[in-house]
C-alpha cells in the first residue's frame, strides 16, 4: 500500500485526467455562482488549507486529503468518501494500492459531490443517492477501477472495431475477392457480438455496485427499489461530460 504522500502524488496525477478536471471545473464554476449570488459569501469565510500536510486543494473551498482510514465505523470498509465539515474528500492510503486505483476513487467521489452541489440531489433521499452511485459506479470502479469486469475482455473492444471497420472500407474499394468479403462481414459479426457483450457487462458491474454501495446506507429492500427505479435514467445521466456511457475513456488530457 502506498503511504500518505504516496497517495497525494497519485492525486495529484489523477486530477489531470479529462474526466476528473471536468468535473472540478464545473464544481469551481457552481462555487463562484454561488458566492457572487450571496452578499454574505466571502474567501475568508473559508479555512485556510492550502499549507496543511497531506491536503491538496481540489477546487475553490474543497481539499482532498489522503490518510490511513479506520476499521471500525463508518470508515470501515471505504476506499474514500466525502466529510463535512469543512466539505473535503478522504482518500483511503492504506486501501489504495496504485494510481489507479486512486483517480478511480476520486472520480467517484467527485461525481457524489457534482450531484449534490451541481444536481441538487439529497442524499437523505434513497432514490437520490442511488441515482448518484449508479454514476459513480459507470465512471469508476466498472469503467477504469480494479474490479472492473470489463478490463480483460472489453478494454480493446473499439479499437478492433476500428479496426475492423478499416478493413471492410478498404476491401469494398479494391474490390476484393468474395472470400474475403465473407471474413469481413464474419470478423465484424464477431466484434458486434462482443460490443455488446460489454456493453451488458458494464450494466450488471453498475447495478450491483450501485446496489451495494446504496445498501450501506439503506435497508437491501429499500435500496434494490430505489436503484431498480433510477437506474435507467441514472446510467444515461452522462452530465457534464455528454456521450454514450458505454464509451468513455479515463485519459489523459
Amino acid at each position: 500500500m502506498p503511504s500518505s504522500g504516496q497517495c497525494q502524488f497519485f492525486l495529484a496525477k489523477a486530477m489531470e485526467s479529462s474526466r476528473v478536471s471536468v468535473l472540478l471545473s464545473k464544481l469551481q464554476a457552481t462555487e463562484e455562482e454561488g458566492e457572487s449570488s450571496s452578499s454574505s459569501s466571502s474567501s475568508a469565510s473559508y479555512p485556510n488549507l492550502s499549507g496543511t500536510p497531506q491536503l491538496t486543494q481540489l477546487y475553490g473551498s474543497v481539499f482532498a486529503e489522503c490518510r490511513p482510514c479506520s476499521k471500525d465505523g463508518a470508515e470501515a470498509h471505504a476506499r474514500g468518501f466525502v466529510q463535512a465539515p469543512p466539505l473535503s474528500v478522504v482518500l483511503c492510503s492504506n486501501r489504495l494500492s496504485n494510481e489507479g486505483e486512486v483517480e478511480e476513487v476520486l472520480l467517484h467521489e467527485l461525481i457524489h459531490l457534482y450531484d449534490l452541489k451541481v444536481k441538487n440531489l439529497d442524499f437523505a433521499k434513497s432514490e437520490d443517492l442511488a441515482y448518484s452511485e449508479v454514476r459513480a459506479a459507470r465512471e469508476s470502479e466498472c469503467k477504469i477501477g480494479t474490479f472492473s469486469t470489463l478490463s480483460s475482455m472489453c478494454g480493446g473492444v473499439r479499437d478492433r472495431m476500428a479496426k475492423s471497420a478499416a478493413i471492410a472500407t478498404s476491401t469494398a474499394n479494391t474490390n476484393s475477392s468474395s472470400s474475403s468479403s465473407s471474413s469481413s462481414s464474419s470478423s465484424s459479426s464477431s466484434n458486434s457480438y462482443l460490443t455488446e457483450f460489454c456493453k451488458s457487462r458494464l450494466k450488471d458491474c453498475t447495478y450491483n455496485a450501485a446496489l451495494s454501495a446504496t445498501s450501506n446506507m439503506y435497508p437491501t429492500s429499500v435500496a434494490r427499489s430505489a436503484v431498480s427505479e433510477s437506474f435507467k435514467k441514472a446510467y444515461a445521466d452522462m452530465e457534464p461530460w455528454g456521450g454514450d456511457p458505454s464509451s468513455s475513456t479515463n485519459s489523459k488530457a
